[in-house]
């Protein structure tokens, strides 16, 4: 047997400089993957999203329209500002075929009561909380059967944001 001669000392110096080349690849691909997925889920907390939460709800009949307000919490759990730029409430009845009523936000005279007013703007991981109103002429509901109602936030994004809710009160005032 032999003793290694320099090309095979070389081959050998060859081959482990090109496994530890090898190993620092894929150390490297490692590292660019999870850096990766980090960016992505920072880039997805970005991402404009509102939460709704039904806090309380009010129905009452007064001058001939049907009043509906709602106590809402507004979260935004996202790392960017955001606002509402509406609020609609969406009545699901039925008479003889299905039919959705929208109904706009509208401003609340009683200034005791705290209202979320439109636009509304909600900084990064706030949650923001009050009443906001809607009325329909009475008219439009009668002989109907409400099947639900939905309530839809749109934020400046056009993006929607929904929350299927249940009258909880009826008041009579």
């Amino acid at each position: 047997m032999k003793g290694l001669t320099s090309s095979d000392v070389i081959a050998i110096a060859t081959g482990l400089v090109s496994l530890a080349a090898f190993v620092v690849a894929i150390m490297s691909w490692i590292t660019a993957h999870r850096a990766q997925r980090l960016a992505e889920r920072q880039e997805a907390r970005r991402a404009p999203r509102l939460d709704l939460r039904l806090i309380d709800s009010k129905v009452s009949d007064i001058d001939g329209k049907r009043s509906f307000a709602i106590h809402l919490q507004i979260a935004n759990p996202t790392d960017t500002a955001n606002s509402v730029a509406g609020l609609e409430l969406c009545i699901r009845h039925r008479r003889e075929i299905p039919l959705t009523l929208l109904a706009p936000a509208i401003p609340n005279a009683d200034e005791s009561v705290p209202m979320l007013l439109m636009p509304l703007r909600i900084d990064a991981h706030h949650t923001v909380e009050g009443w906001v109103r809607f009325a329909v002429a009475a008219d439009l509901l009668k002989g109907s059967t409400i099947e639900g109602y939905e309530l839809v936030a749109t934020d400046t994004h056009q993006e929607k944001t929904t929350l299927e809710t249940h009258m909880l009160t009826w008041s009579l005032r």
